[in-house]
């Protein structure tokens, strides 16, 4: 999927396909954020750039926030969203509210249901499997 267009919901895609495409642009965010200018024009470019990924991942989200999950693997991918925009630290070092962590707890139980831990965070993997 290339980028996504301002569309209703229903037209942008599958939840998995969203899913991917939001990986993908948070990979490229990662890459770019560690990327050094050497003038104006290039930190102007490149800041327009990242703002235009992370406009994407944003219209991402609210569309993922409008389909219903059909499987316990789509509510995966949309608390692994949640889990991957809140950081990747320790799972114990990230959550400032009881609210955000039993949404963590949800998420960690999906996890360990589907076993489907290549949606896990890469902290994730380390501290949740065993």
């Amino acid at each position: 999927m290339s980028r996504i267009a301002t569309q209703n919901p229903s037209q942008a895609g599958t939840i998995s396909k969203l899913y991917e495409r939001w990986i993908e642009l948070s990979k490229i965010l990662t890459i770019d954020s560690a990327k050094s200018v050497q003038n104006e024009n290039q930190m102007q470019r490149l800041e327009t750039k990242i703002n235009r990924h992370i406009d994407e991942q944003i219209r991402i989200v609210a569309y993922l926030c409008e389909i219903p999950a059909k499987t316990a693997s789509e509510v995966l991918m949309k608390l692994s969203i949640w889990r991957r925009s809140h950081g990747d630290n320790k799972p114990e070092e990230d959550f400032a509210s009881r609210s955000e962590y039993i949404a963590y707890c949800a998420y960690r139980d999906l996890l360990s249901l589907t076993d489907n831990w290549n949606l896990a965070t890469d902290n994730d993997k380390q501290f949740l499997v065993k």
